[in-house]
């Protein structure tokens, strides 16, 4: 499968255009579609060093993989736009402006659990 970070504009032109994954920032799923899916529905998979640190499948394309793999379609729907929450880690800072920085939470875990260096109280 080739990765695609970029669509064409006329790619909006559709009101709803089919896809392999989605995030879950406003998904409506059909109760008979999911209880086709076999269970667990949220299921991670490590690489094949077994690690999460790329080249792995996490807990949401998992679920969209098993969603197709049982025939159910997924639709992306061009003109509704939704945000996407993120979970972020708030230092406070001496330095930054507004008196914080923000890092967010997979750099925390996979750089070595360390806050960023404009955080107050960091020791080089």
């Amino acid at each position: 499968m080739d990765e695609k970070t970029t669509v064409d504009g006329d790619f909006f032109q559709k009101v709803v255009q089919p896809v392999e994954t989605a995030h879950f920032g406003l998904t409506f799923l059909r109760t008979a579609a999911l209880k086709k899916m076999k269970k667990p529905w949220f299921l991670a998979k490590a690489n094949a060093d077994g690690e999460f640190t790329g080249g792995h499948v996490d807990e949401d394309i998992g679920f969209w993989k098993s969603w197709a793999a049982c025939g159910n379609k997924l639709g992306l729907a061009t003109h509704v736009s939704v945000g996407h929450a993120e979970l972020m880690v708030t230092w406070p800072s001496r330095t930054a402006e507004g008196g914080k920085v923000q890092q967010h939470t997979t750099e925390y875990w996979n750089g070595g659990q360390k806050a960023p260096e404009a955080a107050w109280g960091q020791v080089n």
